[in-house]
C-alpha cells in the first residue's frame, strides 16, 4: 500500500555520451504531503557511468545538506561559558 503521506523517488535524467562512455545522472526527491499543503526536497544521489565491459555508480556527496544539519546541530551550542547566556 502506498503511504498517503511521504514518498521517495528516484529520477534519472537523459544520458550523455562521449566516446564509449555513457553518464546518467540520478536525483533523488522527498515529497510529504499534507491536508493543507506539502513540499518536495530534490537532491543530486549520484551518477551511473557505464564503459564497455562495466558499470558502476558514483554517488554525489550534497554538501550543502551537510552543512545545514551541521549547523542545524551546533546552533545551540554556547561558545563561552563566561556569561550568563554562553556569551563574552
Amino acid at each position: 500500500m502506498r503511504n498517503q503521506w511521504f514518498e521517495r523517488q528516484t529520477a534519472l535524467s537523459e544520458p550523455v555520451t562521449a566516446g564509449e562512455t555513457t553518464i546518467t545522472p540520478q536525483a533523488g526527491a522527498w515529497a510529504v504531503r499534507l491536508p493543507f499543503g506539502g513540499f518536495v526536497w530534490n537532491r543530486p544521489a549520484g551518477a551511473r557511468v557505464e564503459r564497455p565491459g562495466q558499470s558502476e555508480r558514483i554517488p554525489v556527496v550534497d554538501v550543502t545538506r551537510t552543512a545545514v544539519f551541521a549547523l542545524t546541530a551546533f546552533e545551540d551550542v554556547p561558545f563561552c561559558q563566561d556569561g550568563e547566556d554562553g556569551l563574552i
